[in-house]
């Protein structure tokens, strides 16, 4: 049985760590990163306050999705009927659906995925939910369209020291991202 070595952010972990167990593999959880919620700022109230003038919602991943709603939903008791709204992946629009929101999901689930969506094209203003950092290609692609962009930063990642077992335990390596990596090697 291949001994996995699964380094992602604490709250993804779990569920991945199922997945790979089911599979039949032996996984040891790695949780590197952990994310923290984001200090709400002037601009962050006012574009929440703003949400029915957004063409586009976009959320990018389960805790945006989480963070996001809890946000918003302190301005918007009842969810307005513009704008529409989209996830990157199945897992980030349960959230959403879950306050009966009608959402969007690419397929692909990824940003390139998102970004063939006719239905993205057309907006003008767009609302990013998603944490700090992370991939600008979403966004320098929708401004590059000519879409008004504001970013909602929810959460920041914060690298985690975690035990590590000696390398000669471990079969395989298996990161949930850029960042988890980084940390990882730190």
């Amino acid at each position: 049985m291949l001994r996995v070595l699964l380094a992602r952010a604490d709250r993804s972990l779990p569920e991945a760590q199922q997945a790979l167990e089911r599979r039949g593999f032996s996984v040891v959880p790695a949780p590197v990163l952990t994310l923290r919620p984001a200090h709400e700022r002037v601009a962050d109230r006012a574009a929440a306050q703003r949400l029915d003038q957004f063409d586009a919602v976009i959320v990018i991943s389960e805790a945006a999705a989480e963070l996001g709603l809890k946000r918003l939903e302190a301005f918007w008791p009842q969810w307005p009927i513009h704008p529409r709204w989209y996830a990157v992946g199945r897992r980030s629009a349960r959230a959403l659906e879950a306050r009966g929101l009608s959402v969007t999901v690419p397929s692909p689930e990824s940003t390139e995925g998102l970004l063939a969506l006719p239905g993205l094209a057309e907006a003008r203003e767009t609302l990013l939910l998603k944490g700090a950092g992370g991939r600008p290609a979403l966004e320098e692609t929708l401004r590059r369209r000519g879409q008004e962009v504001t970013v909602l930063p929810l959460y920041t990642r914060v690298a985690a020291p975690c035990e590590l077992p000696s390398p000669a335990s471990i079969d395989v390596v298996v990161v949930g991202s850029g960042e988890c990596l980084e940390a990882l090697l730190a």
